[in-house]
Order: C-alpha cells, then sequence, then structure tokens
C-alpha cells in the first residue's frame, strides 16, 4: 500500500477549497446537515455533479456523512455535515511539508 504524505493530504484539502461551489457548500453545510437532494436544489446542480463535489470535500476530510433514518423506508437517508477542521497556513508549514516530502515521506 503507497504512504500518503502529509504534502499530498494538505494538496488534497487546498484543491477542495479551491473551488467556489464546494466553499459555498461548506458555508451551507456548517448551518446544518443536508442531503445531497437538498444541496442540489439550493444550488441548482445536478445530483451527479453536487455529489461528485461532496465526495471530494470528503475525501480531503472536511465533510462527513451522516445516516438518519426517516420516513417508512427501511434505508437511511445520507446526510452531510462539515468536519470539524482549522486550517493555518504559514511559509514554515509549507517549507516543512515540502522537505519532509524530499526526504522520503
Amino acid at each position: 500500500m503507497l504512504e500518503v504524505t502529509r504534502l499530498e493530504v494538505f494538496v488534497k484539502v487546498m484543491k477542495a477549497l479551491s473551488n467556489k461551489v464546494r466553499l459555498r457548500m461548506l458555508a451551507l453545510l456548517s448551518e446544518r446537515p443536508m442531503s445531497v437532494y437538498e444541496l442540489s436544489k439550493i444550488l441548482g446542480l445536478s445530483y451527479p455533479l453536487t455529489f461528485l463535489h461532496l465526495k471530494q470535500l470528503r475525501d480531503a476530510g472536511l465533510v462527513q456523512e451522516v445516516r438518519r433514518a426517516e420516513g417508512p423506508g427501511p434505508l437511511p437517508t445520507r446526510y452531510y455535515a462539515v468536519a470539524e477542521f482549522s486550517i493555518v497556513v504559514t511559509p514554515q508549514l509549507i517549507r516543512e511539508l515540502v522537505e519532509s516530502s524530499e526526504g522520503g515521506g
């Protein structure tokens, strides 16, 4: 299995945050958990495109899936909520990430 470096994780998070739609999603989800369907309606996006944006946020650790049993059906509805995170980017952090990556991880 390939080892994921801290630099790769940092880049994934920065890429996830570099899109206006995903930033708007984070703002909406910071108010309350929402389903993909609900977000797609609010944002005016297709369900598949909304899901792809959410997947990128989830893969970066910025949102988490929350399941709720609602309605008469046997399956819970998937909701998404903002994960607790804090990001402070400094020149020193970037230097450390690059140096540790160049030094073999």
